[in-house]
């Protein structure tokens, strides 16, 4: 499959993946503030942003679209940098096929399963009669009873479309609703051997997604990790404090180029 991109910056190749819910575009700030080292490439995964649709979103065919991707451009040894769902899938390519990988970057998200947290908001996101909503504020009525988080409703009414006040949502909801066991449990091959390049977890402070209890799993399948904490922020480290966030991505980049 041909995934859509954006290219920010010059300089070594660093590959974004994005999270649930969301596009390349989400990571335009992070990129533009570091584009004078890299080179990043923000990508759109299946089902998301301007990206192909389609029914399966297992992460090995995720993996697949990535390092299709990556072999195409010729990014080879490459910086993957995945968040939450996103972490998963550079996960995946980095145990599928480490040659090209030269070093990941994991945020908010380790390599196990999670209990389901989105059910709400796919039932919100299901029930909204697109028919009947003509501007992101109708959207944002409709969904505030359901998904009363101002910053979560903003995040997701970033992929609503709205031309000649016909609303849709540029990720496919109907595949996400279907998949969301699989990607929210899903967990790296347990036959697969361990990726011994460099790797660095950024963990939000106010998170559990990287707590001490999976860090065994962590290691065992990372087992050259590092895990940062980024204070003051909880599963968005990038947006909820940038500014530390940034310092942190930057020093995992420079050490390993």
């Amino acid at each position: 499959m041909k995934l859509h991109h954006e290219k920010i910056g010059s300089g070594p190749s660093v590959v974004v993946l994005h999270g649930l819910f969301g596009s390349g575009r989400n990571w335009a700030t992070v990129a533009k503030a570091l584009s004078h080292q890299y080179s990043f490439f923000l990508v759109d995964l299946r089902n998301h942003g301007k990206s192909p649709h389609t029914d399966s979103m297992k992460y090995d065919a995720m993996a697949d679209d990535v390092l299709q991707f990556i072999k195409e451009l010729e990014l080879y040894k490459t910086t993957l940098i995945g968040h939450s769902m996103g972490g998963k899938v550079a996960m995946t390519c980095a145990l599928k096929t480490p040659t090209i990988v030269k070093n990941l970057v994991a945020i908010d998200i380790a390599p196990v399963a999670y209990p389901n947290s989105f059910s709400e908001i796919l039932a919100a996101l299901n029930a909204m009669p697109l028919g009947q909503i003509h501007s992101r504020k109708d959207a944002d009525t409709w969904l505030e009873t359901s998904i009363p988080e101002i910053s979560i409703r903003s995040f997701i009414l970033q992929n609503l479309s709205i031309k000649e006040s016909i609303a849709t949502w540029r990720f496919n909801l109907k595949a996400i609703t279907f998949n969301i066991l699989n990607l929210v449990g899903s967990l790296p091959d347990p036959t697969k051997r361990p990726f011994e390049g460099p790797t660095c977890f950024i963990r939000g402070a106010l998170s559990d997604r990287v707590a001490v209890p999976v860090q065994p799993k962590i290691k065992r399948f990372f087992p050259k990790n590092r895990i940062q904490t980024v204070p003051d922020a909880g599963h968005w480290p990038h947006t909820e404090n940038r500014a530390e966030f940034l310092k942190i991505l930057k020093s995992c980049l420079d050490e390993n180029h």
